[in-house]
């Protein structure tokens, strides 16, 4: 077992440590090296870089979330089929104690 120390202060670093912060929690995606956080090409866009970035980072995204929607899908079939499944047994169970006092 590994014993916790203080932790260390991030460096100032400034976008490119945000950067870095960003693309471990997207699932390691690096952010290219033209890309700035809020940075600006002609016209107030964002530049290639940014939109690749982000593109793999949704990607990514999605890939991570897709077994959860299907898993969902599921639940309520499975809710469905408790439900009769008790429905059944509450049934047998009733029919068996009106014999059972007989």
């Amino acid at each position: 077992m590994r014993k916790l120390g203080p932790q260390k202060k991030a460096p100032a670093g400034g976008a490119g440590n945000k950067q870095e912060q960003f693309a471990k929690k997207v699932g390691g995606v690096e952010a290219p090296k033209g890309a700035s956080q809020g940075s600006s090409g002609v016209g107030g866009g964002f530049s290639e870089n940014d939109i690749e970035f982000m593109k793999k980072a949704i990607q990514i995204l999605c890939q991570s979330t897709n077994p959860l929607g299907k898993s969902i899908d599921f639940v309520t079939d499975d809710i469905d089929s408790m439900s009769k499944e008790y429905e059944y047994w509450r049934r047998e169970s009733l029919s068996c104690q009106s014999k059972l006092e007989e």
